[in-house]
């Protein structure tokens, strides 16, 4: 969402690319096409001259009234949001002509989100540019990619991801409180592919923020204000510590009707509590509470870790040192601390958020928090590198008290973790992977689509097909 200062977002240079429409809300359509004037009327300036000050010349734009959209076609729409993000000359060094050809060349300018909190400055969103109600999502790298990481940097989205948004936004809005960034429309590139698969762009609802984008001492009186305006548009009920207390409730809640985030970091929580990037997002079947789990840490040997082993039954973990990661009650915690300080840079005051949540987890997990308690004595690794930047694993001193409460927890993942030099194991009461019942959906719905003609009446039997 814009709003904040414009020194907060990064200009991203865009040329254009085909696209057909693949699955499109039909009740969107107007939506889309105010997307499209919008991109327009930057792109007849772009034509014209490259903006001298382009960073005051896009604010004006994204501020500026909503355009007509009566002469936009929906053919005029794909030729005029089929963008993708332009590289840079490729070069170690390029003169000044290639420099300024470059940006002659350019279609169009769009603003992405920086991250702001310590430990990710220089990064952002990697494959999204921002529209006045849409982020484009999966329109190629830009300069905020995370560089050692290859799935937040090589810039695209594959249509099995773009299927699973829609799917997971429908379970999440059917279930939760507060629901998700909707995604309206997804559209495949005719040409771009990886590997013989086929490239999507997705356009998500992007009025919201995202706590990376909260973060104290670098926000101004100014978009404090804005961001309260935001949050009591969207509650309308007064006090901020309600506000606070319906959406540590809405994370809660969500797992007990099975939603919950596989990546629980500042970049993909929002302000107002609405699940972002819901294709990292896992759900259960039938609304059934997610399964408890466990996660730890082994010094690297060559111990093999397969979805049979037991927690209980693991010699490993009872000979070695055992590092504590966190489990499903600290990520609960982690979720509620990290709106905790987002909201205590917007108010200028405290929210207390531990007693909450746990309050919370005691009375949609009735009878469960008693016998959890005693892992809150070590803090989680999310937890130290989220928001204090340090690589640190507390050591369990007594590998017999998570036995006792888990011990018959099934292996649901392991891999060895670059970031602390630990083989990272994960232990649940479910002994199949929660993804995996996603994944089923995914492929019966894929093999239902994949047939069908790509056009604009068959894109909108596609949303039908996958919103029930």
């Amino acid at each position: 969402m814009f709003g904040l200062d414009y020194r907060k977002y990064k200009i991203i240079h865009l040329e254009t690319e085909k696209i057909t429409p693949w699955i499109v809300n039909p009740d969107s359509i107007r939506s889309i096409k105010e997307l499209a004037a919008f991109i327009k009327n930057i792109s007849m300036h772009m034509e014209k001259r490259y903006p001298y000050d382009t960073y005051k010349y896009l604010t004006s734009k994204y501020l500026a009234p909503k355009k007509t959209i009566k002469n936009i076609t929906l053919e005029d729409v794909l030729g005029i949001i089929g963008l993708k993000t332009k590289q840079w000359p490729s070069d170690t060094f390029f003169n000044h002509y290639d420099f300024n050809n470059f940006k002659s060349n350019t279609k169009c300018l769009l603003f992405t989100e920086k991250n702001l909190i310590p430990q990710h400055i220089g990064m952002g969103s990697s494959r999204h540019v921002l529209g006045v109600n849409y982020q484009l999502k999966g329109i190629g790298k830009n300069s905020l990619a995370h560089d050692e990481d290859y799935y937040h940097s090589w810039g695209g989205m594959v249509c099995r991801d773009g299927l699973a948004v829609i799917l997971s936004d429908h379970a999440i809005e059917k279930r939760t409180k507060l629901g998700c960034m909707k995604t309206d429309a997804v559209f495949r590139y005719a040409k771009e592919q990886l590997k013989n698969t086929p490239l999507v762009l997705s356009l998500r609802k992007n009025n919201t923020f995202r706590l990376s984008q909260i973060v104290d001492h670098f926000i101004s009186h100014d978009e404090k204000k804005f961001v309260r305006k935001h949050l009591f548009s969207i509650f309308k009920t007064e006090g901020a510590h309600n506000i606070f207390a319906k959406i540590v409730e809405n994370y809660v809640h969500a797992a007990s009707v099975g939603v919950f985030h596989r990546s629980v970091t500042q970049e993909n929580l929002t302000i107002d509590g609405r699940f972002i990037d819901t294709e990292s997002i896992d759900y259960t079947k039938d609304s059934k509470a997610i399964p408890f789990y466990i996660s730890v840490g082994l010094k690297k040997d060559t111990h093999s870790y397969g979805p049979k082993i037991k927690l209980v039954s693991d010699k490993a973990l009872r000979n070695n040192e055992i590092f504590f990661y966190g489990s499903w009650i600290h990520d609960l915690l982690l979720i509620s601390e990290m709106t905790s300080k987002s909201f205590k840079a917007i108010f200028n005051e405290d929210f207390e958020y531990e007693d909450l949540t746990l309050r919370f987890i005691e009375d949609y997990f009735p009878g469960k928090l008693e016998k959890w308690k005693a892992l809150l004595q070590y803090t989680s690794f999310g937890k130290y590198m989220s928001l204090t930047g340090e690589l640190k694993v507390d050591c369990i001193n007594n590998i017999g008290e998570v036995i006792s409460l888990c011990g018959e927890y099934y292996c649901t993942g392991s891999h060895y973790d670059l970031w602390t030099h630990l083989d990272k194991v994960t232990f649940s009461q479910q002994e199949d992977d929660l993804s995996l019942y996603r994944l089923k959906m995914l492929r019966k719905v894929e093999a239902a689509l994949w047939s069908k003609e790509l056009s604009w009446d068959q894109s909108f039997e596609n949303w039908k097909i996958t919103n029930p």
